[in-house]
């Protein structure tokens, strides 16, 4: 048995990559809920249909292509630092009263 932190290794790539289709897309559909709900004429709606876009393109993306584990897991990675900074820089603009 090797040192992986998976047990079964071989099946990990058929477990992973729907699995952040599924996180993708769902965090799209509850984004763009919460964009529709606040309103896309305020700051913080167009922030939340600005990354359900972002969710929506890594859901497909994860659907779609053929990704191999070194891809996914950079574009997972690329996805979850673009929305921190995103999230960031939304969090720390004032808004309006």
């Amino acid at each position: 048995m090797s040192a992986g932190t998976f047990l079964y290794s071989d099946i990990q790539p058929l477990v992973f990559l729907p699995l952040v289709a599924l996180f993708g897309l769902s965090f799209a559909a509850f984004e763009g809920y919460l964009a529709k709900r606040e309103g896309f004429r305020v700051g913080v709606g167009r922030d939340f249909a600005l990354s359900a876009g972002f969710s929506l393109i890594l859901g497909l993306l994860f659907l779609v292509a053929p990704l191999d584990e070194v891809s996914a897991v950079g574009f997972l990675g690329a996805y979850l630092a673009i929305s921190g900074v995103f999230w960031g820089i939304a969090a720390a603009t004032p808004q309006p009263k």
